[in-house]
């Protein structure tokens, strides 16, 4: 687990340059494959709704890092490990369901979004005339990004709105 957190903490810290070397490669690549492989690794950077996941999962893993790093020491106290647990279990259902959490994560994407000439736009719904369930491949996945599952009625929704009713809080 520390692995990914460093992992999102790296791509925050050289999101420049990742995005400038996979404009580079979308352009200069060897192949058509490594081409469109660069495009749309760059496009996905490239997206509000990518930045804020981001960012959230930054937070969480700030939250949960310790916990893995104590259960995975050789000289673990199980009662102290237990408790942390509980404990680490508590501020991600808090945060879960704060606002005021949830527009602290809105505003730090928003600024980073900002930095970077990315537009936190409304997204837009599909002619889908009926709601379709996700595949069964998809669960406990996060999908930013669907074709024909939208509803109509979001259409009048602001980001924010359909950030935490699709992004946020997911459901359990």
């Amino acid at each position: 687990m520390e692995y990914n957190h460093n992992a999102l903490k790296a791509i925050f810290k050289r999101y420049e340059i990742l995005t400038e070397t996979l404009e580079d490669l979308s352009i200069h690549g060897r192949s058509g494959e490594e081409k469109a492989l660069a495009y749309g690794l760059q496009q996905s950077l490239n997206k509000f709704e990518t930045v804020f996941l981001l960012i959230n999962f930054t937070e969480i893993f700030d939250i949960t890092t310790p916990l893995s790093k104590v259960w995975q020491s050789e000289d673990m106290d199980l009662a102290a490990a237990v408790n942390m647990a509980q404990e680490t279990i508590k501020v991600l259902k808090d945060r879960r369901t704060s606002d005021d959490h949830f527009n602290t994560i809105w505003e730090k994407a928003v600024k980073f979004a900002a930095g970077r000439n990315i537009t936190v736009a409304q997204q837009q719904p599909s002619s889908s005339r009926r709601q379709r369930k996700p595949s069964s491949r998809l669960l406990g996945s996060i999908v930013t990004e669907t074709i024909g599952q939208r509803d109509t009625s979001e259409r009048d929704e602001d980001p924010i709105n359909l950030t935490v009713k699709d992004v946020f809080t997911i459901p359990s």
